[in-house]
């Protein structure tokens, strides 16, 4: 993580991994992520195990890791499908420094919503802001472990979208809560407003012709 750097292109942001490093993530214009994330990202890293399972050296074709996903041709597994499932096993290896730092930042995630809960804060966009500062920084890990995966832009993105993909469908209950908390009132306006025309309408409407029998 302290390896990474920001640079804005425009209304699009970028995020660099390593010394003069091509490789890219696209991350989300206009998100704000609260600096909190970066420490929490750095001491993951501190207190990651030291020992070969946390190495950042990726893996070799051939060496047994991933062989079952990495040669295969693109009509047995798309190469977007390939992406969700190197991005979702390194995730979820608890014995690699992606999987160990993206525990760190849920655990996280969970206490900072606890936090709010205790304190009754129900409107909000901090989980949303939340899930961003997660996705960015098991994103940057993946890419210090994995740094093929931001070979082209291409697949930097796709990178991206997996760990979207993964980090909501995690907390996907959590988000879905603030959205509709943040939207209730104005939901509620609206379905009166619609209640008032339809009933204005109606009065408003001609009676139907008596039947002439």
């Amino acid at each position: 993580v302290g390896r990474a750097r920001e640079a804005e292109r425009g209304r699009l942001k970028l995020l660099t991994l390593g010394r003069g490093a091509n490789k890219v993530a696209v991350v989300r214009p206009d998100v704000v992520v609260s600096p909190d994330w970066t420490v929490v990202a750095s001491e993951a890293h501190v207190t990651a195990p030291q020992n070969e399972l946390f190495s950042k050296v990726p893996a070799r074709k051939g060496d047994g890791r991933d062989g079952d996903i990495i040669p295969a041709a693109e009509d047995e597994i798309p190469m977007a499908d390939k992406v969700l499932l190197l991005v979702s096993r390194s995730l979820n290896d608890r014995n690699s420094l992606p999987g160990h730092v993206y525990r760190a930042l849920l655990q996280e995630f969970r206490r900072r919503e606890r936090a709010d809960q205790e304190e009754g804060i129900l409107v909000s966009r901090r989980r949303r802001q939340d899930a961003h500062g997660v996705i960015r920084f098991a994103t940057a890990t993946l890419f210090e472990v994995r740094p093929g995966l931001g070979a082209t832009r291409e697949l930097a993105d796709t990178t991206v979208h997996a760990v979207e993909d993964l980090v909501f469908g995690e907390i996907y209950a959590t988000v879905f809560a603030e959205v509709r908390a943040e939207h209730h009132r104005d939901d509620a306006a609206l379905a009166a407003n619609l209640a008032r025309h339809a009933s204005a309408a109606a009065a408003a409407a001609p009676p139907p012709p008596r039947d002439a029998g």
